[in-house]
Parts: C-alpha cells; structure tokens; sequence
C-alpha cells in the first residue's frame, strides 16, 4: 500500500505563482521516470510526474514508478510513495529541501502528521 503525503505551503500564492520551477525541479532529479504518457497500462495523468528508484530491484509488481508527485492540485502537492530505496529517499529529500529553501512548508501525511525527509 503506498503512502500518502502532501506538501502545504504556508504561502499558497508563492506554489501558484512558481509551479513551473517546481516542474523544472522535478526534471532535473535524477530518479525522474523520462518516458511517454503511457507505459503498459499505466497511464499519466495531466499533472503528474513519476519518479523510479535506480537500484537495480524492481519496485512492487513491476510498477513504472516508485512515487508520484501530483502538480494539479490548486494549492497543495499531492506525492503518492509507493517504493523507499534509497535513491527515492534522496531525491525526494532533495527536492523538498530545494522548496523549503525557497518557501515554507509542512511535509505531512494523509493524518497530517509531520512525514519527514528532511
């Protein structure tokens, strides 16, 4: 079962106003899934972007991904974790430690409790 975790801004106009830098960010990790809209019979959905452990184990049941990071949300970033190897930990650590250096935010799960990586 994946985790689910969202990243609130404290600022919700600076995420509307930068959405494409936190895009740009997304494409720059070195987990992120570069491939067509549809791969078997997953499909991607407008908004989302999937990143894939490198380790050389497969995440659970074959799946293209091992997180998705949702960009359709008005306010808020939604980030499904399916697989936690370590190159997911990182990157994920290094793309949220990217956002708060530039704004603040809360990290929490679907109970909204604090999720971590920092």
């Amino acid at each position: 079962m994946a985790a689910e975790a969202y990243v609130i801004f404290e600022d919700t106009t600076w995420y509307k106003k930068h959405k494409e830098e936190i895009r740009q960010q997304i494409f720059l990790l070195d987990t992120y899934v570069r491939h067509p809209i549809q791969i078997g019979s997953y499909l991607m959905k407008e908004g989302e972007y999937w990143l894939k452990g490198i380790e050389s184990k497969l995440p659970p049941a074959d799946w293209p991904y091992s997180v998705r990071i949702f960009l359709d949300k008005e306010d808020y970033i939604f980030i499904e974790i399916s697989a936690h190897p370590p190159s997911i930990e990182r990157t994920l650590t290094q793309f949220l430690n990217w956002i708060r250096k530039q704004t603040s935010i809360i990290f929490q799960d679907e109970d909204g409790e604090e999720f971590g990586y920092q």
